[in-house]
């Protein structure tokens, strides 16, 4: 039964069942041991005609299953591959306009070297976007402000 059971790829025991239920060839001797037929030169598997079917749909289902899941990840690679080159046009629009005001209003007030008309052009603007500051004025003043300036 040993050997059968390997050449079918089923256990000793299905084996055993088979045999009882005679779905299986197979012969008895004299001293009671049991000796399969082995006519066919395929495996039998643990599959029957009705069972085979079935996992012909189920195998195809998961077929198209994985085929609609790779599309989506194929799909979803692409929006990233996207999203990061809007991001890197993005950072390259902001280094081409130049540094943000608050760096540029340090740089002018910590080189007052050559006053010329530029600089007053741009204190003058710097001057216009911040009021003048009064006792009150830290409390309406926005917290993101407050704690980083500006």
């Amino acid at each position: 039964m040993d050997e059968a059971a390997r050449h079918l790829g089923l256990t000793v025991d299905a084996v055993r069942k088979r045999v009882q239920r005679d779905q299986i060839a197979h012969e008895k001797d004299a001293a009671g041991r049991v000796r399969i037929i082995l006519d066919e030169p395929e495996t039998m598997q643990d599959e029957g005609p009705a069972t085979s079917g079935q996992s012909n749909t189920l195998v195809e289902e998961l077929r198209d299953r994985i085929a609609f899941l790779e599309g989506q990840l194929q799909g979803r690679e692409e929006e990233l591959r996207r999203r990061d080159a809007i991001l890197m046009n993005m950072t390259e629009a902001m280094k081409a306009i130049g540094p943000p005001r608050s760096e540029r209003r340090e740089d002018a007030s910590e080189s007052p070297e050559s006053p010329g008309p530029s600089d007053a052009t741009t204190d003058a603007v710097v001057d216009q976007e911040t009021p003048p500051e009064r006792p009150d004025s830290e409390a309406r003043r926005s917290w993101w402000r407050r704690m980083f300036g500006g």
